[in-house]
């Protein structure tokens, strides 16, 4: 690590406030004065990471607040999905005037909402060098590994060869507490009124229900339009086979 950050200038660590990008930053944290730590503020934030982010604010010298409007995108572009009906996109909205809720992949939901706001600060801060906390075994993942170099920029992974239990046990031993929610969930919390990513969302789902009710009820409200929509064309589809 040494080695790599002190070849460039100008860093950025892309901070999510999930336990690996927590680790990550603890890492770096002799690197502290020459890193600018940068999250992405999609303005759907649970109060819980709004306070994190405070906090992590005022402990790092360098820290940048970029900004997106999930809620406007969503409302333009329909609500993200893991299964998408064509019926139900934005094109098949308006070519056929069917009614339902319209769906988006959430690829193109965080695409606008995180990864290209991101991609802006980074390139406005004239970094050469990203630090991130992906590791290899992570489900979801780009496909630099460590030490990549793409459009000039140079990638560094410090947990890359961890496991979910390497990097709890390295926050354990540095004494850094894990957001609250881990104890119910494994996950990051992300946009409140997310409706994707559900292979690892159940237990998130839960958390919400005895946390913030009332928005637990909104999710699980699209949650079964969601699942309305998707289950009409898959009845087509049933019935095609022979």
């Amino acid at each position: 690590m040494r080695e790599t950050i002190e070849r460039h200038a100008r860093i950025v660590l892309q901070f999510s406030g999930g336990k690996d990008s927590l680790a990550t930053l603890h890492l770096c944290r002799k690197w502290w004065d020459r890193i600018l730590v940068v999250w992405v503020n999609t303005g759907d934030a649970f109060p819980e990471t709004i306070e994190q982010m405070a906090r992590i604010k005022a402990m790092v010298p360098h820290f940048f607040e970029a900004r997106s409007d999930q809620p406007a995108h969503i409302a333009k572009h329909g609500w993200p999905s893991d299964v998408v009906s064509v019926e139900a996109s934005t094109f098949g909205r308006l070519v056929r005037g069917t009614s339902g809720p319209t769906l988006q992949g959430y690829p193109a939901c965080c695409g606008a909402n995180i990864w290209a706001p991101m991609q802006a600060a980074v390139a406005a801060a004239g970094a050469t060098l990203v630090i991130r906390g992906v590791k290899k075994a992570d489900a979801r993942r780009g496909e630099e590994g460590p030490g990549a170099e793409i459009d000039g920029l140079e990638f560094l992974l410090p947990v890359w060869d961890w496991s979910d239990m390497e990097v709890l046990d390295y926050l354990c031993g540095q004494g850094v507490a894990l957001p609250d929610h881990y104890r119910h969930t494994k996950t990051s919390l992300d946009c409140r009124h997310c409706t994707a990513y559900l292979d690892e969302n159940a237990e998130k789902m839960r958390w919400m229900s005895m946390m913030h009710p009332e928005l637990s009820g909104e999710v699980q409200r699209r949650l079964k339009a969601i699942r309305h929509a998707v289950m009409t064309d898959v009845s087509h589809l049933t019935k095609a086979i022979l």
